[in-house]
Formats: structure tokens, sequence, C-alpha cells
């Protein structure tokens, strides 16, 4: 036989908020996971609408950027090895490179027309040595047929609306403009395009 008494009454009160609080954690699992379904639903919609290569017919050339090294004995400054490479059998131009290196600014460099298999190495002085392990460029580029495409920082390469391409800009980061030391610094041809490797 069940006794009321203080002690029986406690169990059941802390049994009950118990149950009470696994339920409301658990609707909230459930609202949670239903909303990200919902965003993902969202995202592959959105991607889908700007056109994939095998809706369109077309493939991207393989072209594609990465951080070489970093070259901290450079003079006067601290350089940031690049390298861009036209993996493709087709020659691009309009080549764009473009590279956030944090706190130390935005790059840009026009690499302009590239060869079928060509890499370029792009030196590009910095401030000081980046904070983060690696960078990752940004490539903007036209193929054989004047399509533009974009390499995107997630290794991602989008199709783009040549009436909406995006602008390239040189940022200073945490410089004020007139007081970066190496965005404004004059460039040779080779430091603007890059030095042919293969």
């Amino acid at each position: 036989m069940f006794r009321c008494t203080a002690e029986n009454l406690e169990v059941v009160m802390s049994t009950s908020m118990g149950d009470r609080y696994r339920t409301v954690s658990s609707w909230l699992a459930g609202m949670l996971a239903l909303g990200t379904a919902f965003w993902l639903l969202r995202q592959q919609m959105l991607t889908s609408e700007t056109g994939t290569p095998s809706q369109n017919g077309t493939e991207p050339p393989a072209v594609s950027a990465w951080q070489e090294a970093v070259d901290v004995s450079a003079t006067p400054f601290p350089a940031l090895v690049l390298r861009v490479k036209n993996g493709s059998d087709l020659a691009v131009h309009d080549v764009m490179l473009r590279v956030e290196v944090g706190i130390l600014g935005t790059f840009v460099r026009k690499p302009g027309s590239m060869e079928p298999q060509e890499t370029r190495e792009i030196r590009i002085a910095v401030p000081g040595p980046p904070r983060s392990a690696a960078v990752i460029p940004e490539v903007m580029f036209a193929d054989a047929n004047n399509q533009y495409w974009l390499h995107e920082v997630s290794g991602q390469v989008i199709q783009l609306a040549s009436e909406n391409l995006p602008v390239f800009e040189e940022m200073p980061g945490a410089y004020s403009d007139k007081d970066h030391p190496t965005l404004h610094l004059a460039l040779s041809s080779e430091e603007a395009t890059g030095r042919r490797v293969s």
C-alpha cells in the first residue's frame, strides 16, 4: 500500500520533472532536425537554380590555385607563394586570383591567359606571416567559349553569368588603405602575372 509521505512525494515530483525535461529536450531535438532538413533542402534548391555543369552540358575547366609556401626570408616583406594551374586541355583567359589573408589584407593578381597544363607561381608580399597555417585562393577565369567560372575557397566551381561577374578587389585588412605596407607596391610584369613553372 502506498503511503503519502514527504519522501514519497519528493520522489514522485522529481520523476515527473525529469520526464517533463526529457519531453522538452526531445521536442527541441526534433525541431532542430526538421529545421536543418528544410535548410539543406533550400540550399539544394538554390544550387540547382544557378545551373550545374551537368544541366547545361558544359564542364568547367580544371583550373585551381593553392598556397605553395610562405617565404619568411623574402625581403623587405615575407612572401606568400601561390600556384595557379590550368589543368585542362584548352587555354583559359581573364584568369584572376584573389586571396584573403585575414588582418593582413586581401590581394588580387591577374595572370591573364594560361595555356593548357600551364602552372604559374605567384609571389605576394605581405606585411607579416599569415596567422593561419594555409590560405586558400579563389580563381575566376573564362573558358574557350567565353563562359566565366569561379573556383571558390570551398573547392566548388560555379558557372557565372557574364553580366554579373564578381569584383575582385584588394582590401587593406586591419590597416588603413594608405598605410598598408605592401598593398600598393609597384609590381613587375612577372609579379603581377606570375612566373611560369610548367
